[in-house]
């Protein structure tokens, strides 16, 4: 299986990627570690290309400076919402599982329903 990993060059990326790797199981997948230059997943065009043939898309890609989102709302935007968006339609488009990753600074935890991206942050 070819397993697509954006945000590659990020702590956790890079971290997953490597554990993706190693043991038994790495022998039958494929590993594909993209950074933030490999793809913009603020660009549909562009994920969609990096990511065709996945069997399985990880979003580790995001905004993540916290205090920097508060000053440049526009990149924090493109990363963490319209991203995202892209990476959804992009393993919508190739029927491919999507793992996205998220934070305890946008949701606490405490809904007992799945998150949407309309809820109100807490």
């Amino acid at each position: 299986m070819k397993i697509v990993v954006l945000g590659a060059g990020g702590l956790l990326g890079r971290h997953l990627v490597e554990e993706l790797k190693k043991g038994p199981a790495a022998v039958d997948q494929q590993v594909v570690a993209l950074d933030r230059a490999g793809c913009d997943i603020a660009n549909s065009a562009n994920v969609f290309a990096a990511t065709e043939g996945a069997g399985c898309i990880v979003n580790c890609a995001a905004w993540t400076n916290v205090d920097g989102a508060e000053t440049n709302e526009d990149a924090a935007y493109r990363a963490n919402a319209l991203g995202a968006e892209n990476v959804a339609r992009a393993a919508l488009r190739h029927d491919a599982s999507l793992v996205h990753v998220s934070t305890d600074f946008v949701f606490d935890g405490t809904q007992k329903e799945p998150y949407d991206e309309l809820d109100t942050p807490g």
